[in-house]
């Protein structure tokens, strides 16, 4: 196995590899390696052909998706976490590409390798399809809140998705630079200032440098209308 002591201890945060059995881990990773890699650098591009299997030991990677000039970020891939998809599984090209947003370390499965395991191995093929339904969810509740949430009310809950407090006040940092969080949150750089500043009028203040304070959680959760989502709390970011 090609990987430092360092990266795998990382690898330890990482649900899809820790839940595989110890055989199917030590085929899949015997021939991986792990790629430092700077903020701004491509992992794929949309419409290429995945060779590999990519787990973000650290950093974040965008999953982005464009059509002629136009690009927007679909979603993000925290450490920890493992961008499977049916490139990765069924062969198709990507239907997105994906950068790091956050300078960090990715692991490199040979997608081949990944494929021969998991058509293999029941228990491997369980914790996959796991994983996949996961991800299906968060892009499930992505797209509903892009068709029935505001604005306002999808930067309210991304603020509230970043705080443990049901009420009381909070204080929250921004991880992204506006550009990101507006593409994230489906809406334009300028809709997104707009939305700041209507989320001022029920206490909410955000500062240059990415501290957000808000004055009571209750009323934010009211404004977005979370307490009326039967599934419980949105994603972490």
């Amino acid at each position: 196995m090609l990987i430092g002591q360092k990266d795998q201890q990382l690898m330890l945060n990482v649900q899809l590899l820790s839940d595989l059995p110890d055989k199917a881990l030590a085929l899949l990773t015997q021939d991986a390696f792990v790629q430092g890699l700077p903020k701004g650098a491509t992992l794929f591009d949309q419409g290429g052909h995945a060779q590999f299997l990519h787990v973000v030991l650290s950093g974040r990677v965008a999953l982005t998706s464009g059509i002629g000039d136009c690009e927007t970020i679909i979603n993000i891939r925290e450490s920890g976490e493992v961008i499977l998809d049916a490139a990765t599984v069924l062969g198709t090209p990507y239907s997105n590409g994906a950068r790091l947003i956050e300078g960090g370390r990715i692991m490199m499965i040979q997608v081949g390798k990944f494929r021969d395991i998991l058509a293999a191995d029941a228990a491997t093929a369980t914790v996959t399809l796991r994983a996949f339904a996961n991800a299906n969810l968060t892009l499930t509740r992505y797209v509903r809140d892009l068709k029935l949430l505001t604005t306002i009310q999808r930067l309210a809950r991304h603020l509230l998705s970043m705080t443990a407090a049901t009420s009381g006040s909070a204080t929250v940092t921004l991880r992204d630079e506006r550009p990101t969080l507006a593409a994230l949150l489906g809406m334009t750089p300028e809709s997104l200032s707009r939305a700041f500043a209507h989320l001022r009028t029920v206490g909410v203040r955000a500062d240059k440098g990415g501290t957000v304070s808000v004055e009571s959680v209750r009323r934010l959760r009211r404004l977005s209308k979370l307490d009326d989502r039967s599934e419980g709390e949105p994603r972490g970011r």
